[in-house]
C-alpha cells in the first residue's frame, strides 16, 4: 500500500498555469523531506533525472517520462526533417506547438500541453506520491515560465535573425 501524505498535500497552494510559482522547487523539496518516506522522496527526486525515472520508481513518473520524451522526439524529428528539406506532418500535439505564431507562443503551447498531461495524470491521486510528483513537475513548469522575459527574448530573436540575414548576404 502506498503512503498517504494528507497534511503535506492539503497544505500545498493550488497551482494554475501561467501564474507565479508560490515558492521554489528547492523549498518544496525541503518540505517534502520532512514528510516523505525515503523511497517516495527518491521517486520525487527522480522526476528531474530521466535515467532514474525510466527505472520505474513510480507509475505516474514512468507515464510522464514516456509522454515527455515522445513529445520531444516528435518535435526534434520534425525540425530535423525540415532542415533537411523534407517536411512531414507533425502529430496532433506537436502540430499545435509548431503552429504557434512565434517562439514564445511555441514554448507556452509546449508547456501548456505538458501541464494538461500532468493534470490528466493526477486523476485518482489525491494524497499520495503520484500527486506530489505531478505537483513538483507542474511547479517546475511555473518556475520555468517565470524566467521568461518577453522583451529580452524578442530582442534576442531579432538579433539572431539579423545575424542569419547578415551571414546570408556574405
Amino acid at each position: 500500500m502506498s503512503s498517504e501524505y494528507y497534511y503535506l498535500t492539503a497544505s500545498l497552494p493550488h497551482l494554475t498555469f501561467k501564474t507565479e510559482p508560490p515558492f521554489s522547487k528547492e523549498r518544496f523539496l525541503d518540505e517534502c523531506e520532512k514528510w516523505l518516506s525515503r523511497g517516495d522522496l527518491e521517486s520525487l527526486l527522480a522526476a528531474d533525472n530521466a535515467e532514474e525515472a525510466r527505472a520505474g520508481n513510480s507509475q505516474v513518473l514512468a507515464k510522464w517520462k514516456e509522454f515527455d520524451l515522445s513529445l520531444k522526439k516528435e518535435l526534434a524529428e520534425y525540425r530535423r526533417e525540415r532542415r533537411g528539406g523534407t517536411e512531414r506532418k507533425p502529430g496532433n500535439l506537436a502540430g499545435k506547438v509548431l503552429s504557434a505564431a512565434n517562439p514564445l507562443e511555441m514554448e507556452l503551447s509546449l508547456e501548456r500541453a505538458r501541464w494538461d498531461y500532468l493534470d490528466d495524470l493526477a486523476v485518482g491521486h489525491f494524497f499520495d506520491i503520484g500527486k506530489l510528483i505531478v505537483y513538483y513537475l507542474q511547479l517546475g513548469i511555473l518556475v520555468r515560465l517565470a524566467k521568461f522575459d518577453k522583451d529580452k527574448g524578442e530582442t534576442y530573436y531579432y538579433e539572431m535573425g539579423e545575424v542569419k540575414y547578415d551571414n546570408a548576404l556574405r
